[in-house]
């Protein structure tokens, strides 16, 4: 009875805070508490004091311990995300859009001053690495599917393949139709197949200077700040504005019982807004 009641007025419920509980506790006060009874536990309760609080308080904790959540939580969690950084990092808890953070190519990532961190320090197992078993692996490859390289020193320098041994070529024909000849192509198609680039979570902007990528998930190393877990989150969102509070400056805060949220305009920073905790 109770989870129809939630389902038929869950937009009144979301209008009003969006807490189940509350708002259920809230209609019985008002409206009543017999819809919660049997016809026998009704005339107990319409004849007995005494036994009638008892009954609204029995109905109040089931009520409490059942359904003490909010139905703005998940839409909340779907829109927003909270992370913090290091406790030593200036305004720690931050807030953005959650789309923002997505899986990507951590050589794809932007470090400081705008720099790509690159397949090489990234670790990726790749042809740009020049650390990983990638490069062996794919002469080998190529060894095996065009016999006649098999006499040939072989180098590769991105999708096409050198050969450092040029005294074997004495005219640039010869060695121009060695590399167009499907060694090419086939390196492409090897490079598609094979190659892994190490997979982060992270947020690429530009900080009006420089492209920056702020990493929230990886599985080696420290990232650069950590998602708070759901009960936190829902906590800080709850109180949140949703709009950013009119400023007649760069700046401005809103506070709430538990939180000071902090607004700016300063291009450099893209975060939607900073939380401290009172």
């Amino acid at each position: 009875m109770l989870n129809a009641y939630v389902f038929d007025n869950e937009e009144y419920i979301k209008e009003n805070g969006g807490n189940v509980a509350e708002y259920i506790l809230l209609d019985s006060e008002d409206q009543g508490w017999l819809w919660f009874l049997s016809e026998e536990e009704i005339k107990e309760f319409e004849n007995n004091q005494a036994r009638r609080d008892e009954m609204i308080d029995e109905i109040k904790t089931y009520v409490t311990e059942n359904y003490d959540y909010n139905l703005r939580a998940d839409e909340l969690l779907e829109k927003w995300i909270v992370v913090k950084f290091g406790d030593e990092t200036e305004d720690p808890i931050r807030v953005t859009r959650r789309i923002n953070f997505e899986e990507m190519n951590y050589c794809e990532a932007y470090g400081d001053y705008g720099v790509r961190v690159d397949c090489y320090y990234a670790g990726c197992y790749s042809l740009d690495n020049s650390q990983s078993d990638a490069k062996s692996d794919c002469i080998e490859a190529l060894k095996q599917a065009f016999i006649e390289l098999e006499k040939y020193t072989i180098d590769l320098d991105y999708d096409i393949i050198s050969f450092p041994n040029e005294e074997e070529f004495d005219n640039s024909e010869e060695r121009e139709a060695l590399n167009y000849s499907g060694y090419a192509d086939f390196i492409k198609t090897w490079r598609k197949e094979n190659e892994v680039h190490t997979q982060v979570t992270g947020w690429t902007y530009h900080d009006s200077h420089n492209y920056k990528t702020v990493v929230s998930e990886m599985d080696f190393g420290e990232a650069d700040c950590v998602e708070l877990d759901e009960e936190e989150q829902i906590e800080i969102l709850l109180q949140m504005p949703e709009t950013a509070p009119y400023m007649e400056g760069v700046a401005s805060t809103v506070e709430t019982d538990d939180f000071k949220f902090s607004f700016d305009r300063w291009a450099t920073n893209p975060w939607y807004c900073f939380v401290e905790r009172k």
